[in-house]
């Protein structure tokens, strides 16, 4: 029997809120802990995620990393394919080269996840936190969510309000998010997993997911910076700064790395 006390451990640490977006109020009760259910049953899960900054042209460190790790853990029990666009691929391929921005290759999963990925606002448009119209750079990858088969889980793990799965706390994002009416995305999911940084949110299903599966482990925060230096070098930068340095959301990596000890010291 595993204690749900783990579960509500795990997400305390990831909803740590350096940023003051106030994602804690997104949280809803039992989420995070359905969304780990749902996912340590699955027999294939597609993963969705990239971010594309066109002031930067590039895609944002947050998402592809917390995705790639995901998909590991994902592999050492069931299947699981990495879906992104066509701005954000070679980013996410120097991670994970199978990746693609083919969306066909979800269509037979019985589990969704997206990773820090626009969600369409009511305006069917694509905004970032600050409102500016991204939709010329994103491929609707939301719509495999909104259309998905009967008996498909769906989980969004997000941080700001504009991604897959926030349109599940709408209101909220109206309430607390700075142009929440414009970017508030309207695409819900089953289980929505709120985070401080969307690659937290990865990592806290990992760690939720070892509950289920013992083999599986988060990555080391070493291994996990030597993953974000090779997502620079792929063309990818912060996406607070628009800055390819080794940074995630504004934050340099001794936030990044005491999240990871923090959950591998809480797992089994």
């Amino acid at each position: 029997m595993i204690d749900a006390r783990a579960f509500a451990e795990f997400e305390r640490v990831i909803l740590n809120d350096p940023g003051g977006r106030g994602v804690a109020s997104f949280a809803r009760p039992g989420e995070f802990e359905s969304a780990c259910r749902a996912l340590a049953t699955a027999r294939r899960v597609g993963i969705v995620t990239g971010f594309y900054i066109p002031t930067a042209d590039a895609c944002e460190t947050d998402g592809p990393l917390g995705a790639c790790h995901l998909a590991k853990a994902i592999q050492r029990f069931a299947r699981a394919a990495v879906c992104t666009d066509q701005w954000c691929l070679p980013v996410v391929q120097s991670l994970i080269p199978q990746a693609t921005d083919d969306p066909s290759i979800l269509e037979d999963c019985d589990a969704l996840v997206a990773i820090e990925r626009l969600g369409r606002a009511a305006d069917g448009r694509y905004y970032s936190m600050r409102g500016a119209d991204l939709t010329e750079w994103t491929e609707p990858l939301d719509e495999i969510f909104l259309r998905r088969r009967s008996g498909v889980a769906t989980v969004g793990v997000g941080d700001g309000g504009n991604e897959i799965g926030m349109g599940s706390v709408l209101d909220r994002v109206k309430e607390v998010v700075t142009f929440g009416e414009l970017i508030g995305s309207v695409v819900p999911t089953d289980h929505l997993v709120a985070a401080g940084v969307s690659n937290w949110g990865a990592w806290g299903l990992i760690a939720g997911l070892s509950l289920f599966h013992p083999q599986i482990e988060l990555p080391t925060p070493d291994a996990a910076f030597t993953d974000l230096i090779t997502l620079v070098a792929a063309g990818a930068v912060d996406g607070v700064t628009g800055h390819p340095n080794l940074t995630v959301d504004g934050l340099d990596w001794s936030h990044h790395s005491e999240i990871l000890e923090w959950l591998t010291a809480l797992s089994p």
